[in-house]
């Protein structure tokens, strides 16, 4: 199989006989049309995305008719890529995170990517199959807000790079700090107990 990223084709080819010699060659473009190659040179044209077949035929004087086909696919398309997890704005007490994505491509099975995390390519040439959900573990993450997306290409390198999304690690507790009352205060008369406490985290959520 021949297969090309770009809709702009060369055609070469070459042609020959024993007897009086070639006298016109064409050939047939992708939408069916006869298209004269003039001196019977080499050639450019613009193909279709997708499957192509180009037939050029040569004939000499006597109208002696021969030809050659092939059939080609061009694919100028990025390969898409959807992140599945974790979800944006994702929060966890986890320093190791699995991240999953599809990617999909519409011509080839095998494709390659990228996960970035922070703007630095944390894992290159990762396989991963059209239409498939891929996994891939990293571990080690310190207490931050990270940011991550995939990049992925196809055999043509058609390469696409996904959103990026953004996951919180947090693995330390709140603190506390109580202020009043303290061990000292002694008895109260009083139904009720003032309190002064102070709570502090880098992610306080409720107290």
């Amino acid at each position: 199989n021949y297969n090309y990223s770009s809709i702009n084709i060369s055609l070469n080819y070459s042609t020959s006989d024993s007897g009086i010699g070639i006298d016109t060659c064409w050939y047939t473009n992708v939408t069916g049309q006869n298209v004269t190659l003039t001196n019977c040179l080499n050639a450019t044209f613009i193909a279709q995305e997708g499957s192509n077949t180009i037939t050029v035929y040569a004939n000499d004087t006597l109208n002696n008719l021969n030809s050659s086909s092939i059939t080609f696919y061009v694919d100028t398309t990025e390969t898409a890529i959807t992140l599945n997890y974790p979800d944006n704005g994702f929060n966890t007490t986890l320093t190791s995170i699995n991240f999953n994505w599809t990617a999909t491509d519409n011509y080839f099975t095998d494709i390659t990517c990228n996960l970035t995390i922070d703007g630095i390519v944390n894992a290159t040439g990762i396989s991963a199959t059209n239409g498939t959900a891929e996994n891939y573990t990293i571990s080690g993450f310190n207490d931050a807000t990270h940011n991550w997306n995939v990049t992925c290409w196809d055999q043509l390198n058609n390469t696409n790079t996904s959103e990026t999304r953004s996951f919180t690690v947090d693995t330390i507790n709140p603190a506390i700090a109580i202020a009043t009352p303290t061990t000292s205060s002694g008895n109260q008369s009083q139904s009720y107990v003032e309190m002064n406490i102070t709570f502090s985290d880098t992610n306080l959520d409720t107290a």
